[in-house]
């Protein structure tokens, strides 16, 4: 099994190929079609799922001509906030929270 095989198994949700081919770039896999071997390449296939799925987390659904996708957004948080604990992030998703500021205008 290669890398990018290994990463697409293991985010579990259908995603475009170049954003798999990014996520292991930025976490430093400059080859997908190298052999996956867990003692080399396991953390970097986690926070590259972790990056998919933090960027599949803004969609609900996809359609295209007769063909949708769609998925469990609360499924995908849980995954994406079990990876980013393992990892040493508290809550990465507060970051989608807009926050509103008011002050009195009279």
């Amino acid at each position: 099994m290669t890398i990018k095989e290994a990463l697409i198994a293991n985010i579990g949700i259908p995603v475009e190929s170049g954003a798999i081919e990014l996520a292991l770039l930025n976490n430093g896999i400059e080859d997908s079609g190298e052999q996956y071997s867990k003692e080399t390449h396991f953390k970097s296939l986690e926070l590259s799922t972790l990056e998919v799925l933090f960027n599949a987390y803004m969609l609900t659904s996809v359609s295209e001509g007769d063909a949708s996708l769609s998925f469990n957004k609360d499924g995908v948080r849980q995954r994406i906030m079990m990876l980013a604990r393992k990892y040493g992030a508290s809550d990465i998703l507060d970051e989608l929270i807009p926050t509103i500021n008011s002050r009195p205008l009279w």
